[in-house]
């Protein structure tokens, strides 16, 4: 495995790091330091180092640090398994704890858009497009209400409660393929750095 280091550090303890993380977040890190900022990164220990992901606290960040150790799994060549790591972490583990041996297949098209993901629903396009397909609804509908299904909002389950798949509630779908509860955007420069790295 190439050198790729995580950490958690209080910002201003590594002058290297702190200058890293600023220069990571458009060049500007206003820091108040009456208050702990944390700071948690992972990159590629080479010259100059590289940020992989990396977030800001302003209280003690208790993530556990296994991204190495699941990137241990991964093929180096596999751009879909990296892209759901960076994109997930840290609930990532919650996506290699799961069978999805039991998913039953659907129809052609939406087994296609949730293969990227192994059958899962992770990325808010995949969602949208689940909700355009089966509600017939407009792109900006389908945003809509992705956004308020992540932000647990009742009207949306109402709205689709009486539609089916397969003779499955689609609510019943979606709430058995997210198991993440939420939908990201695909973290695709993260990615692309990470498969670089790890391909060079």
């Amino acid at each position: 495995m190439n050198k790729i280091i995580e950490t958690t550090f209080k910002i201003g303890s590594d002058k290297e790091l702190s200058k890293l993380i600023c220069d990571y977040y458009g060049g500007v890190c206003e820091i108040d330091y009456s208050v702990t900022n944390e700071a948690h990164i992972i990159y590629t220990d080479t010259n100059p180092k590289q940020i992989i992901l990396a977030s800001l606290s302003s209280s003690s960040i208790k993530t556990q640090l296994n991204f190495v150790e699941y990137l241990k799994n991964i093929e180096p060549t596999d751009l879909q398994k990296l892209l759901m790591l960076v994109t997930t972490y840290p609930q990532y583990s919650k996506l290699i704890e799961q069978d999805n041996y039991s998913l039953t297949k659907v129809n052609n098209e939406i087994d296609f858009l949730l293969s990227e993901t192994d059958g899962w629903i992770i990325y808010c396009h995949q969602l949208e497009k689940l909700l355009r397909i089966t509600t017939k609804c407009n792109f900006a509908e389908a945003e809509l209400l992705r956004k308020r299904r992540n932000a647990k909002h009742q009207d949306v389950f109402d709205k689709i409660s009486e539609i089916r798949i397969n003779n499955e509630k689609l609510t019943s779908f979606i709430n058995e393929r997210m198991i993440l509860n939420l939908t990201y955007h695909p973290n695709y420069k993260a990615a692309f750095i990470l498969y670089n790295y790890l391909n060079k």
